[in-house]
């Protein structure tokens, strides 16, 4: 038993630091772009950037999270490694050593970052957690040569970044061959597409309403929040594709006061002004605004789990329109409280709200649902989503 926890221990850490790789790729090519190219071009990097960390959440909700959405796929055919992402991820690359330009790291960004995203939900879900950390070593160490390297090398340290970039891709393709997947209705992998994109608008949304109404110094502060805040991406992220899987509940204990805990330390940083040293006159935030926007992502975390549950029983109509209203409520209440004036206190408020309302309509939803939803073998053809 003892043999197995301290199995599982290390499993989960080792998923946790590996996941922090994922952040860090798009943080060396934006380092790489601010050393090699002119404004414009890192302002089109930042795009290609932007852009695929949207299109990588989708797409991997499309083709990895909709089969675990569907409780009828067997354990074995739930996850799987994805042929086509190492392709593409492989073909990106070689486009960006052959012909470095910002058009093909543009072209290639987004792609990599898919393929990357699509590779870790199924490292997650099968325990691969021992190749993940090897991956994740050699796309930091690429990182830091092409960074060390771009003032002499110019462009071709964007090569250097993909090459790290789709070694994982390439690795988790050799320590899980793909093997051909159970089959997912399209209506199933559209819905959970759908949901994935409203939740992931909300933030763009805010950005332009803070920049809006509030000026350009509210949106880079906001965006910088936010930034910040993406210390808790490897808990959450590894958090909530583990109970996408299978309910985890001293997981999800764990892995709170972990978070809990690096939210502390966010607090602390800004009181001694280290975010004000590192992002200078940008990070124009008050202490009231961090606390909220810790507490906003603290109260993000009872939510994942009713959410997850939902998910699992393949109840994807119901979380998308779930999701639905509480992105709308969340939009409405933030313009709201920016009209009154409340700044960013009142934007990271009604999001810490907007959580707390998502985790009472998640259960309530998950509690009636509970025992009640027909198998898919069950139910007739054109009932099944």
């Amino acid at each position: 038993m003892n043999a197995r926890r301290s199995s599982a221990a290390a499993s989960s850490v080792g998923m946790v630091l590996s996941g922090a790789a994922l952040p860090v790729g798009p943080a060396f090519v934006q380092v790489v772009a601010a050393r090699t190219l002119d404004l414009p071009s890192q302002a089109a990097v930042a795009l290609a950037l932007s852009v695929g960390a949207f299109l990588s959440g989708v797409v991997c909700a499309v083709f990895a999270e909709a089969r675990l959405a569907d409780p009828d796929v067997p354990r074995e055919h739930r996850t799987t490694g994805s042929r086509l992402g190492a392709v593409a991820a492989t073909t990106a690359t070689v486009l960006v050593l052959v012909a470095p330009t910002t058009h093909s790291v543009m072209v290639a960004l987004p792609v990599l970052m898919a393929a990357l995203q699509i590779g870790r939900v199924n490292a997650v879900v099968r325990g691969h957690w021992r190749s993940e950390l090897i991956g994740a070593v050699l796309l930091v160490a690429a990182g830091v040569i092409a960074s060390v390297l771009s003032p002499s090398i110019g462009a071709r340290a964007f090569g250097l970044l993909a090459v790290g970039m789709v070694v994982p891709v390439v690795l988790r393709c050799i320590v899980d061959p793909a093997v051909r997947p159970w089959a997912v209705p399209l209506r199933r992998r559209v819905v959970v597409g759908v949901e994935t994109c409203l939740v992931a608008a909300v933030p763009l949304v805010l950005t332009a309403v803070v920049f809006t109404v509030l000026g350009p110094a509210a949106a880079v502060a906001f965006r910088l929040v936010l930034t910040v805040l993406g210390v808790l991406q490897p808990v959450l992220g590894y958090l909530r594709t583990v109970l996408l899987a299978r309910p985890a509940p001293r997981l999800v204990v764990t892995l709170s006061t972990m978070s809990i805990g690096a939210l502390a330390a966010v607090v602390a940083a800004h009181l001694l002004g280290v975010p004000h040293q590192v992002f200078g006159p940008g990070w124009d935030v008050s202490t009231a605004a961090v606390v909220a926007a810790c507490l906003w992502k603290v109260a993000s975390i009872p939510a994942t789990v009713p959410f997850a549950q939902l998910r699992r029983d393949g109840a994807v109509l119901d979380v998308m329109a779930l999701r639905a209203a509480v992105a709308v409520g969340a939009v409405l209440g933030s313009v709201l409280a920016v009209e009154l004036g409340l700044g960013l206190v009142g934007v990271f408020t009604v999001l810490a709200s907007s959580e707390i309302l998502a985790f009472v309509l998640f259960s309530a939803k998950a509690g009636r649902s509970c025992g009640r939803r027909p198998s898919r073998a069950a139910q007739p053809a054109g009932d099944r989503p």
